[in-house]
């Protein structure tokens, strides 16, 4: 009894599964078919060009002080993010809260850290 690996065939960009013995049921075929979401669906649909990926250069996006911390909940928020990600070692997310806990403290004030 040799266990004979099934391998699929690549898709359009190459990947494919390789299973240890034949499935009997594919689970999905697309991307379309495994996820409900518009924003990652990839039919083939000419009228809407978010189901389309971009595949030229970057599109063109200029960071002003305006929109830096957009992505985040807040500006604390992103700023506590830069300084997590900053340093050469990881510092780690229990870390970050324990900062948290000292700079939500009602004793905590700014201005003092100038002096630090």
């Amino acid at each position: 009894n040799q266990v004979i690996p099934f391998q699929m065939e690549p898709d359009a960009i190459g990947l494919y599964r390789v299973y240890p013995r034949c499935p009997t049921l594919f689970p999905w075929t697309t991307l379309d078919t495994l996820c409900d979401n518009p924003l990652l669906q990839t039919h083939k649909d000419p009228s809407n060009a978010l189901s389309q990926p971009h595949t030229g250069p970057p599109l063109p996006f200029s960071i002003t002080p305006k929109n830096m911390y957009s992505a985040f909940s807040s500006p604390t928020a992103g700023l506590l993010m830069c300084w997590q990600y900053s340093s050469s070692n990881f510092i780690s997310n229990a870390a970050v809260q324990r900062l948290t806990t000292f700079l939500d403290d009602n004793t905590y004030d700014r201005r003092d850290v100038r002096n630090f």
